[in-house]
């Protein structure tokens, strides 16, 4: 299979590490049996996933006494 060759190696294993973390966050079996509400299960952990790390970002913004700007968005 391999890398894509639109895809550098560290955007695919940028990829991988997200993917990984939402199986570590919201489990990693699907439940849904039709294809179409598989995808839809899908999209709505990554929609989870985007809102935990808002609301993680927000939190650290609000409530730090010095802001640390250098993590991630």
């Amino acid at each position: 299979m391999g890398i894509p060759n639109c895809c550098t190696v560290s955007e695919t294993r940028k990829d991988e590490t997200i993917l990984s973390v939402i199986k570590r966050l919201f489990g990693e079996h699907i439940t849904s049996r039709l294809v179409k509400t598989q995808n839809r299960e899908i999209s709505f952990r990554c929609i989870a996933y985007n809102m935990h790390r808002l609301t993680n970002l927000i939190t650290r913004l609000m409530f730090s006494t010095q802001p640390d700007l250098s993590f991630d968005i």
